[in-house]
């Protein structure tokens, strides 16, 4: 329902669920005096046409009229608290699915690249170790044959 589309005002009495006759002339009256106390226009007047009223203008200019939706701040707290709850396990569940198909491979590729560079590494320090000795031995063999 777009609120600023005119409506008659028994099909606006039928909406906001305002007590009163099936023509609307409890609720008319309300808003005639609406508009002599405010001076804007609330209720539209064409030659030909029902009177008509739009939501927004009710709203603007006569909030009262339109009962309150909300029974309590502790009901639209603990409905806000519901709907964020609900917000929140979504985003987690969203969250674990995305790390378990993006975060988690690449996780254990850079685990399967670490194992080879410390085997790299091993390896590495087996041939300078290797290297070390056999320059230690050509040292002792060039230190015999100088004696």
């Amino acid at each position: 329902m777009n609120e600023h589309e005119p409506i008659t005002i028994a099909e606006l009495q039928r909406r906001i669920g305002f007590r009163g006759d099936r023509e609307g002339r409890r609720l008319r009256r309300q808003l005639e005096l609406r508009e002599k106390s405010s001076g804007a226009t609330i209720i539209i007047r064409e030659p030909g046409c029902w009177p008509r009223v739009t939501l927004a203008a009710v709203r603007r200019y006569a909030p009262d009229l339109i009962p309150n939706q909300l029974k309590s701040v502790d009901t639209l707290l603990r409905e806000t608290r519901r709907y964020l709850e609900s917000i929140d396990e979504k985003i987690s569940n969203e969250v674990a699915e995305q790390i378990a198909a993006r975060v988690a491979p690449e996780l254990q590729r850079i685990r399967r690249d670490i194992d080879e560079q410390r085997r790299e590494l091993r390896e590495q320090k087996e041939n300078q170790l290797k290297i070390a000795e056999t320059v230690n031995e050509v040292g002792k063999r060039m230190a015999a044959i100088a004696r």
